[in-house]
């Protein structure tokens, strides 16, 4: 007899981008513990926002990718910002 089970994460994690370097587009992943709205912003280094990735949605449990396209933005170090309901996490 198979048993089926589904295991919720326990906490919400964001994972580091790739590929890193990128040339044309980089995969951004997090995991959320619960359904819940959340932001995901890029910054270059002086720390301006180039970028809103996701703003204010509502994703389920469970792990999201989301591949964004980068040829448009000049070579360089970008730092990218998560917040979940009062989580927060930088990369």
């Amino acid at each position: 007899i198979a048993e089926e089970y589904s295991v919720s994460p326990a906490r919400f994690s964001l994972a580091a981008a790739y590929p890193n370097p990128s040339n044309n587009s980089v995969v951004f992943s997090f995991t959320l513990p619960t359904t819940t709205r959340t932001h995901l912003y890029l910054f270059d280094t002086p720390g301006q926002r180039v970028a809103t990735l996701i703003d204010r949605s509502v994703h389920s449990q469970g792990t999201h990718r989301l591949l964004y396209d980068t040829s448009h933005l000049a070579s360089g170090l970008y730092i990218y910002r998560q917040s979940v309901l009062g989580a927060q996490s930088s990369r």
